[in-house]
């Protein structure tokens, strides 16, 4: 059994093995005991006042993805837009997200991954699962992307690579992999691109998955001088 506290002592993660039904809380020193599971399942539970508890839902998984650093805006302010992600993770989290995927992609994906990580040791329940496209996934990138990646890979909880070499259509398999195993996703999009990830949005539309927008347009910084319009 996994425990884990979340805002203690109202919010916590409970995972329960098979047969078994009842648990004692530490810091409550009291049973209480909920239906036996077929599998082994995490529930999110809330308790109020002393004494009742509520069982508001099973594990669910949450997948994150974004737009590539090429495409966001010149004058995006990174940290608001971060500071967004966070709220809609943590947010997720109180919900009973437990998993968080992420594709491991250039900007948005490591920025969230990264997010992942440190609420991780805030709610130890929650775990990080990195979908890579392909083996090959950031040999040319820059060194210092190379450099965030393989640090996340090492920290997180699970990798998860469909194939050794790139090839047409990988990313796009790897989104719906993700998505196919996901009941919420957090999208960074700002609704008239296209590219990977307009069409993850729309994959998940059509398996009317729960989509939490966040658009970038909505975090640029405004410009430091007046701009003036000259006539003539």
């Amino acid at each position: 059994m996994l425990v884990s506290v979340l805002s203690k002592p109202k919010y916590f993660f409970l995972s329960l093995d098979k047969n078994q039904s009842g648990w004692l809380l530490p810091w409550t020193n009291r049973n209480f005991s909920i239906p036996v599971l077929p599998s082994a399942q995490t529930y999110f539970i809330t308790m109020k006042s002393g004494s009742d508890i509520i069982m508001s839902g099973i594990e669910k998984t949450c997948t994150i993805i974004g737009m590539r650093p090429c495409k966001l805006p010149g004058n995006l302010d990174q940290s608001n837009l971060v500071s967004k992600i966070d709220f809609e993770l943590r947010r997720s989290i109180f919900l009973g997200y437990r998993t968080f995927q992420t594709g491991m992609a250039l900007g948005i994906d490591i920025w969230s991954a990264e997010l992942v990580l440190k609420l991780r040791k805030e709610f130890p329940g929650i775990r990080l699962c990195c979908c890579l496209p392909c083996e090959t996934q950031a040999e040319r990138w820059p060194n210092a992307w190379r450099e965030k990646y393989f640090d996340t890979l090492a920290e997180s909880d699970d990798v998860i690579c469909l194939q050794t070499q790139y090839s047409a259509g990988c990313m796009q398999r790897r989104n719906h992999f993700m998505i196919d195993g996901s009941t919420r996703l957090i999208a960074v999009y700002d609704g008239t691109s296209g590219g990977e990830a307009a069409q993850a949005i729309q994959y998940a539309k059509q398996l009317e998955t729960e989509t939490v927008l966040v658009n970038p347009l909505d975090f640029v910084r405004e410009t430091d001088y007046p701009v003036r319009v000259l006539k003539g």
